[in-house]
């Protein structure tokens, strides 16, 4: 039996921690998010439906060590669209392994929640690879903490002929979820390197914790990149330039407060800086979001929301938002 529900709390390791992982041979679960917007883009007002999320996941057991777990993109097209494709094994009740599409094993709680959840990624996690081929290895040292280890496949980074491809194109990332003081302090910490191209890697460390109180939580994340080339792409896509010697430095704070049982709050502000060695500050980027979020239904993951979405600094806009978030399970 321990088997067996390790199994199953491994199958939310991958990017995000999931509501009641099946126990059964299969699980099916749709993850949506739809809205109506209205955003003031440079001045102009414009309104439109908006679909952010449509996601199929399947997961499950396969006797007493293996599981699986895969989750599909409804509304892009594939291979983009495949965001897991993975198969678990666990020889022991402190050792896990995983191979196929994972999620790499930065850190961070941003990077870590289900991205119906998130409204909208701060410009670093929201940039940063995310699901990528390869293998992890996770170990339980104790109850309550996990020390994970990807391996995963990087791509050439910049225009064509910019760099010479690498003979080891891997990303390497260490991670550590923690969970301390009888759950009143959750972490999740991670880093590592990546090689893009021939002579060419990034070194990233996130560092995410959390403060859990019986109707309020909130978490923490600061995250940073040093960066040869400009290999998170930020100021890149922006200007067309390849600058070098980069840096990036990330604040992300979110609160969710309880304030009925049917009524959340939710609060996150993003302080961001992007720069080089000759000019530290080079772009600078801050975000708020505000929402209510109503779940009238007990044992349904169903969300109704009003939310106010802000963006200052190198992109200045506001956007208003009323829309449901459901997570529908169908075992």
């Amino acid at each position: 039996m321990k088997r067996r529900a390790l199994i199953s709390a491994l199958l939310g390791l991958a990017v995000a921690a999931q509501a009641q992982i099946p126990t059964g041979p299969i699980g099916i679960y749709l993850n949506t998010s739809f809205s109506m917007d209205v955003a003031d883009r440079s001045g102009s007002w414009q309104s439109e439906a908006n679909l952010s999320n449509a996601r199929l996941e399947l997961l499950g057991g396969i006797g007493s060590q293996l599981g699986y777990r895969t989750r599909i993109q409804l509304n892009k097209p594939f291979p983009e669209a495949l965001d897991l494709c993975i198969l678990f094994w666990q020889p022991s009740e402190k050792l896990m392994f995983q191979a196929g599409k994972i999620a790499e094993a930065w850190g961070g709680f941003e990077y870590d929640e289900n991205p119906i959840d998130v409204y909208e990624f701060s410009e670093f996690s929201g940039n940063l690879d995310c699901f990528s081929p390869g293998a992890a290895a996770s170990w339980f040292p104790a109850k309550g903490h996990e020390l994970n280890l990807s391996v995963t496949s990087t791509h050439t980074f910049g225009t064509p002929g910019r760099f010479a491809p690498s003979p080891v194109p891997l990303s390497v990332a260490l991670g550590w979820y923690g969970t301390l003081w009888d759950g009143l302090v959750d972490t999740r910490w991670g880093g590592g390197a990546a090689v893009y191209a021939k002579g060419e890697a990034a070194w990233r460390l996130l560092l995410g914790t959390r403060l859990n109180l019986r109707s309020f939580k909130v978490y923490l994340d600061l995250m940073g990149s040093l960066e040869k080339s400009d290999y998170l792409g930020v100021m890149y896509r922006e200007s067309g330039v390849v600058n070098t010697d980069v840096h990036y430095l990330s604040a992300v704070v979110r609160a969710d407060w309880n304030l009925l049982p049917t009524l959340t709050l939710v609060l996150k502000g993003r302080a961001e800086i992007a720069g080089t060695s000759a000019d530290f500050a080079m772009r600078q980027a801050f975000g708020s979001i505000t929402s209510l979020e109503y779940a009238p239904f007990d044992g349904q993951d169903l969300r109704f929301f009003l939310a106010h979405n802000g963006r200052y600094g190198a992109i200045c806009d506001h956007l208003v938002q009323a829309g449901i978030i459901y997570r529908i399970k169908f075992h």
